[in-house]
């Protein structure tokens, strides 16, 4: 299993957001944990965006949930790791969470988030497992995780990864910066 070095933000952490929340841009990112494609985005867009947005102030940044890999395969790893990640970030980490999870999601097979994987992803990050069990053993964030799903189902999203630029889908993730960009020039 890959064990990630914690990121430190310039920026203000709370859960899943990242950023200002008074940005003029809001970026809401629906995505799986399992899906190879949400996998590209975050190694290759989402870097950039922290960094040229997020860190400066011009965007608030969220991470939804939309799970689509388990309605493809019947089973519910996609569904345990957004639970896993959402008890992380109850002590302060959820996006080291998210970190570990795509660093070690080789592949889209749920064998890759069983329960003793995703307890071992939080004892690797030093978590208090005594929390993170009773969180995570509660499936806590059951209604979390299914009104994110719900939502971008009401969006027509189809697939993962999906974004939102300020209440707009973008049609294509690969234009999510170029979406950022028209919308801070207010257009």
């Amino acid at each position: 299993m890959i064990t990630i070095t914690p990121r430190v933000f310039n920026t203000t952490v709370n859960g899943q957001h990242l950023g200002d929340p008074n940005a003029k841009v809001k970026v809401d990112l629906y995505a799986d944990f399992r899906c190879s494609a949400c996998l590209f985005f975050t190694q290759n867009y989402e870097p950039l965006i922290i960094k040229n947005y997020i860190e400066t102030g011009k965007v608030y940044y969220t991470y939804h949930f939309f799970i689509v890999i388990d309605g493809n395969d019947g089973t519910d790893a996609s569904y345990r790791a957004a639970n896993a990640a959402l008890c992380a970030g109850e002590q302060g980490h959820f996006w080291d969470y998210h970190d570990t999870l795509y660093a070690n999601q080789i592949s889209e097979d749920a064998s890759l988030f069983t329960d003793t994987r995703l307890i071992a992803m939080a004892q690797n990050l030093k978590l208090d497992m005594t929390q993170f069990n009773q969180c995570y053993q509660a499936k806590k964030y059951t209604s979390v995780v299914q009104n994110d799903t719900s939502q971008a189902e009401q969006l027509k999203f189809t697939g993962t990864p999906s974004v939102l630029v300020n209440g707009t889908a973008v049609p294509d993730v690969r234009q999510t910066v170029q979406a950022i960009d028209a919308a801070l020039a207010g257009k």
